[in-house]
């Protein structure tokens, strides 16, 4: 868990401006460095993600019965929109990693507070933009799926609103949006061939995939000082 140094930090108002750049192979290599220390703490967190996932789907569904089809599809969308805090507090355990903090279970919880409410918002209003895009031409879709990866974390760490977050999103991704989309397609290739071997590469690359997020996140908008709060 190594310290920053300045000079890879960026701000708001400069990643909005289009004012930084990156490639993809130091965004890649820092990651991959940045996730020792964290392998064995993620690796628990996010079986307790899984875990309570599965428990809550299984009462949900044994409180159904089979004749209720439709409704437990219903329930099931619901309790997906009650696990977007957990996943949140995912996203910003990689903000975490690329400042060298620590990430501990009670963190997953986190946003199960005010913030809660404004995360789930935010990803409604996500969903929708993106699905709305696919239905034009789908390029739309896929624009927006990339330009918005930042929206949660700039919410969270920044404290915007959720159309503030939403647009300072778009606008920073917009000045790079093909090299990022270039760097998340070799990460997801790189997600892929882990899995192949029974699984076991997951270890490494599903914390790095996050410290990949928080790593570009640090290098474009810059991570304050006070972030530790945030998931306390």
């Amino acid at each position: 868990m190594s310290a920053t140094p300045n000079n890879q930090h960026g701000s708001l108002e400069t990643a909005v401006a289009g004012q930084y750049d990156f490639t993809i192979g130091e965004v890649l290599s820092e990651a991959w460095a940045r996730i020792d220390g964290y392998k064995l703490p993620y690796a628990i967190i996010t079986s307790v993600y899984f875990l309570v996932y599965f428990i809550a789907l299984v009462l949900v569904i044994a409180g159904l019965g089979e004749e209720e089809s439709a409704r437990a599809q219903a329930v099931i969308q619901l309790l997906s929109f009650a696990m977007m805090p957990m996943s949140a507090a995912l996203t910003m355990m990689g903000l975490h990693m690329a400042m060298g903090r620590p990430i501990t279970v009670k963190q997953l919880f986190a946003y199960y507070n005010s913030k809660g409410l404004a995360i789930i918002g935010l990803q409604i209003v996500m969903m929708m933009a993106i699905v709305l895009g696919l239905l034009l031409f789908i390029i739309p879709g896929i624009y927006l799926s990339i330009a918005l990866m930042f929206a949660v974390p700039l919410m969270l760490e920044k404290n915007l609103s959720i159309i503030d977050a939403f647009e300072a999103s778009r606008k920073a991704v917009t000045h790079h949006w093909f090299k990022l989309f270039g760097l998340l397609f070799v990460m997801g290739l790189i997600l892929f061939l882990s899995m192949l071997p029974l699984g076991i590469g997951l270890i490494w690359t599903m914390p790095m995939m996050m410290a990949v997020i928080g790593v570009l996140y640090r290098r474009m908008f810059g991570i304050s000082e006070q972030a530790d709060s945030l998931l306390l």
